[in-house]
């Protein structure tokens, strides 16, 4: 087909849980690349299987795509953002992370932005703190956030990977380390989780927003699917916009936490998306409050002491 973006795919089957290295894991369904809905049946051209893993309870594709950097490269940032952040609550959103964070921020002047996509919440950052070094490997959205956040004196826009700026930067150390939708993104949210734990300041602060897999909507979608025969389940997108090849839970996060010597500070799930048709947004909402079973896990770190 004239005009059409080829991609070749690598995966990686993992035989143990990439996080945790336990083999106890679950089969959850098939995945396709396509949006799936309640009915998935030929809405895609290929699937993957997605597992969770029963001891620290993460999701993740397997085989899993390793060379995803391509589909970034492919997309419109403007158009890409959308799928995951309707314009109209950027602000909304930026208020309740501010909140969030409120008590453990204060006097804090330097900020690591991990995957800063196209600037949204770099120029928030921008307002609230002294510095702020923005990274993000995407040639495509890095020429956005590089243009969007131009006119900000205290932003550094860096193109490329947290791995490449430790490795270039080994002495920074910040008081923030921003990682706002990043882990779901990455082959190894382990690995990125120590680096930043080691570009901490002693007294620094390790801010994470992921995919909650206990979200209460994907409940309702797995009933749909399991009183209708289907074996897909509603969990990731590896193979599509928005490219997640990871969920957590708030037991993953402190399964994590553990493994690398970090102390939650605050936790909680996000419960003010829920996805479902409008009749059925307050009452879907009310209940992942009321379960705790938001769509998304928000949490602080810090260096155990």
């Amino acid at each position: 087909m004239a005009g059409a973006t080829v991609v070749e795919l690598k995966f990686k089957f993992h035989t143990v849980c990439p996080i945790c290295q336990s083999n106890r894991i679950k089969n959850l369904g098939l995945r396709y690349n396509a949006s799936q809905g309640l009915f998935p049946c030929g809405k895609g051209q290929m699937a993957v299987n997605t597992h969770r893993c029963v001891q620290c309870d993460s999701v993740y594709s397997n085989p899993m795509p390793i060379n995803i950097n391509q589909f970034y490269e492919s997309e419109n940032p403007d158009e890409y953002f959308d799928v995951i952040l309707t314009k109209d609550d950027i602000l909304k959103r930026w208020e309740s992370i501010q909140q969030f964070m409120q008590n453990d921020i204060k006097g804090l002047a330097r900020v690591l932005d991990v995957g800063a996509g196209i600037g949204i919440w770099t120029r928030f950052l921008a307002k609230r703190f002294n510095e702020v070094i923005a990274i993000e490997p995407s040639g495509t959205f890095f020429k956005v956030l590089k243009k969007n956040t131009s006119d900000a004196s205290n932003i550094q826009a860096l193109q490329c990977t947290l791995e490449e700026f430790a490795s270039e930067h080994s002495e920074a150390r910040f008081d923030l380390v921003f990682i706002h939708e990043v882990l779901e993104h990455v082959p190894n949210p382990v690995e990125i989780l120590s680096i930043a734990r080691n570009m901490l300041k002693n007294s620094g602060i390790i801010y994470i927003c992921v995919p909650n897999n206990r979200w209460l909507t994907y409940e309702l979608v797995k009933l749909v699917y399991g009183l209708t025969g289907r074996c897909f389940t509603p969990h990731l997108a590896p193979l599509h916009p928005p490219f997640h090849l990871y969920e957590f839970s708030k037991n993953t996060i402190r399964y994590m936490a553990s493994m690398l010597n970090l102390d939650i500070v605050a936790i909680q799930t996000r419960t003010d998306r829920t996805y479902v048709p409008g009749l059925l947004h307050p009452i879907v909402k009310f209940f992942s409050r009321l379960l705790d079973k938001g769509y998304e896990v928000e949490v602080l770190l810090k260096k155990s002491t």
